[in-house]
């Protein structure tokens, strides 16, 4: 089995001698850890926004998102070369991922009204048209197409820092994506497109569910698979809010 998917990429190696079928992962085994994994963040983004916007508590809201970013970094990292550990690092940073969405959420959302349900709606719309696209093999999802989405990921990853180092220096590039206080047609393309790509992502994550169960591997790696699909719905609904937001910003 070869798969691109960062947590699970390496199991094959991991896992040695003869596959135990009886303990082998399921569909829905991943399901589940992925609805777990889902579930801590939806928690802890809700218990951040609480927190952030309580005046007795935006101190420790604070504290939390400052200490979140560094762990959720130091967390993928340890899943990208220790993929075994997922289990208890992807907690770790679906609880961190969670305290900055969250609050990323409440502040987007006291801003613009309706952005952030739009934006969770518009998720799950996707991901059930991802699935249904995926189950029915109207979409297949072979290596050539993962290896030009991962080109297309580093190649936008290189842009956005290239642009965001230029925006610091130069006004005119800074106008490309926002001109008084609106976010431009540019800015909105821009984000249509991370929000495709992030749905795309999606394709990915399910046909590496499927190679993991097809596989016979052992059901403790279902919470790879799970971790892998949680992270790109989450990258998938900071997209929606950020495009939802700017389409807001341009209607005051």
């Amino acid at each position: 089995m070869r798969t691109s998917n960062a947590a699970i990429r390496n199991l094959q190696k991991l896992q040695t001698g003869e596959r135990d079928a009886s303990n082998a992962a399921t569909y829905k085994g991943v399901a589940v850890k992925a609805l777990i994994l889902c579930g801590v963040t939806i928690f802890c983004a809700l218990a951040s926004a609480a927190l952030l916007f309580n005046p007795a508590t935006a101190w420790l809201a604070m504290i939390l998102l400052l200490i979140s970013l560094p762990t959720v970094l130091v967390a993928m990292i340890i899943i990208m070369f220790a993929p075994q550990t997922v289990k208890v690092t992807g907690t770790i940073y679906v609880v961190a991922m969670g305290i900055l969405v969250g609050a990323a959420s409440a502040v987007t959302g006291a801003a613009y009204g309706g952005v952030v349900l739009s934006a969770l709606l518009s998720t799950l719309g996707v991901f059930g048209v991802m699935l249904t696209l995926y189950a029915t093999g109207v979409v297949k999802v072979g290596q050539k197409f993962k290896s030009f989405m991962y080109t297309a990921l580093i190649a936008v990853v290189i842009i956005n820092l290239l642009m965001f180092v230029l925006s610091l220096i130069f006004q005119g590039v800074r106008d490309l994506f926002y001109s008084n206080g609106q976010a431009t047609l540019f800015s909105i393309g821009a984000s249509v497109l991370m929000v495709l790509l992030a749905s795309f992502f999606i394709l990915i994550d399910l046909s590496n569910i499927d190679d993991l169960v097809r596989g016979g591997f052992d059901k403790k790696y279902e919470w790879n698979a799970a971790f892998g699909l949680t992270v790109t719905l989450i990258w998938l609904y900071m997209e929606f809010l950020r495009l939802f937001m700017k389409i807001a910003s341009r209607r005051r």
